[in-house]
């Protein structure tokens, strides 16, 4: 239900991604997320990239921590696919859910409240468009 509350139609999903810690991968870079959102792209589809988890802990991956991973994702594979000038919607997952749409540049010096999802939008319906605008910063 959080994703509807975007504007984006349901339908326009492709493949979701986790984006994991850093000491989850062992300081590798996760390419299959930049491979899947890459194959989203492609298609037009949206990406939904879940934020990392860990329940014990009472953890969660920040939103800026997700946008690192996927810059430097970006500088490793130079496919302009996440760059500082692409869209994102930032979902706070919360008591009072929070919506924020803008370009990863502006997007990575906010503050979230989390735990909250990160959607890497494909080719947007004028609906999407004029929805998120709403949210726009």
């Amino acid at each position: 239900s959080a994703i509807a509350e975007t504007g984006l139609h349901i339908y326009k999903f492709g493949q979701t991604v986790t984006i994991p810690f850093p000491e989850k991968t062992g300081g590798k870079l996760p390419q299959s997320v930049y491979d899947v959102i890459n194959e989203n792209q492609s298609r037009g589809l949206h990406t939904l990239c879940l934020l990392d988890v860990v329940a014990e802990e009472n953890r969660y991956l920040g939103v800026r921590q997700a946008f690192e991973t996927l810059l430097a994702l970006e500088e490793a594979n130079k496919r302009h696919i996440t760059t500082d000038s692409s869209k994102a919607v930032i979902f706070s997952i919360t008591k009072n859910s929070n919506i924020t749409y803008g370009t990863i540049g502006k997007l990575t010096r906010e503050i979230f409240q989390l735990p909250a999802v990160v959607v890497i939008p494909g080719k947007l319906h004028f609906s999407e468009e004029e929805h998120l605008k709403l949210y726009e910063i």
